[in-house]
């Protein structure tokens, strides 16, 4: 599809972008989004936004605009928000900013009322417009934070919405069952309520934690917590400050001294000066798995 893209990387361009797609009354937009995932950086940020209208992508540069509110003004619109799969991407901007949709259609959904089983985006995309995507796996987990975004990484977040508008209305033919007309309206309303709720025991959530034993649990939680410090502090993903192996590792076989902390597998060297943070968390875990042996002794 050759389509003009235009790239938006200032507030005053952003506000009058929202305003001209509203004036305008236009009926729908596609919208996707790329994020970072404490993949490449430390927490959770919004990387791009990619709009289309129907004959115009923009894709829209948070890193440099200060001021998203005119986007949120599309939000709340009455413009149709057509997005495959959104469940990620409304949580990331409801985490972040508090921005809520309140017009979305998901063709990810629409295609599975179809009977689509392989769901997705680009295999749903050439079997119903016979369009083949190149959706690497490279692309997608790419730093999306960096800057200036490389061209073909350009052509790859274009490709998320340039074919939505279109796919919508073929799917929407296929759809004629009532009853999948009403399993489609609920799910869509549904995704206006998607609310980000913090994991109140994330250490748990790491691979073979469960095999670890209740003194164990209680070492991973206090150095779960000081890999999350420390990643914070250096700006690095939790992962990259020190692997997930190597945290359920020293939750069984604590390190004894500075050097066994030094020569840990998977330990960022940047993360070697704040040493101290493990060490302080190591000494809060041996007084609570203390007090729980006292516990458990008292009864």
């Amino acid at each position: 599809m050759d389509t003009p893209i235009e790239y938006i990387d200032t507030d005053d361009a952003l506000k009058e972008l929202a305003e001209r797609l509203i004036d305008e009354k236009i009926e729908e937009l596609a919208l996707d989004l790329e994020g970072e995932y404490n993949l490449h950086r430390y927490g959770m940020h919004l990387c791009l936004l990619q709009l289309f209208d129907g004959k115009r992508c923009y894709l829209v540069d948070p890193v440099a605009i200060n001021d998203l509110s005119p986007f949120n003004l599309l939000l709340k619109s009455d413009i149709m928000i057509v997005m495959f799969s959104p469940h990620t991407d409304l949580l990331l901007l409801e985490h972040l900013f508090g921005y809520k949709a309140v017009n979305i259609f998901d063709t990810q959904t629409a295609a599975r009322l179809c009977g689509h089983t392989q769901l997705a985006l680009s295999r749903v995309i050439e079997a119903e417009l016979g369009i083949q995507l190149n959706k690497s796996k490279r692309k997608q987990r790419a730093n999306w934070c960096r800057r200036p975004i490389r061209p073909s990484l350009i052509e790859y977040a274009a490709d998320d919405v340039l074919y939505l508008l279109d796919l919508k209305k073929v799917l929407l033919q296929k759809i004629t069952d009532p009853v999948k007309l009403a399993e489609l309206a609920e799910k869509n309303i549904e995704f206006e309520d998607v609310k980000f709720r913090v994991n109140s025991k994330p250490h748990l959530s790491i691979k073979n934690s469960g095999s670890l034993d209740h003194k164990g649990k209680i070492y991973l939680k206090h150095f779960f917590h000081a890999r999350d410090k420390i990643a914070q502090k250096i700006d690095r993903s939790p992962h990259n400050v020190l692997w997930n192996e190597s945290l359920i590792t020293i939750s069984q076989n604590v390190p004894k001294n500075r050097d066994e902390w030094k020569t840990l597998e998977g330990l960022n060297p940047r993360a070697i000066p704040l040493l101290e943070i493990f060490i302080r968390a190591k000494e809060r875990a041996d007084k609570a798995v203390k007090d729980a042996e006292s516990r458990f002794a008292s009864r």
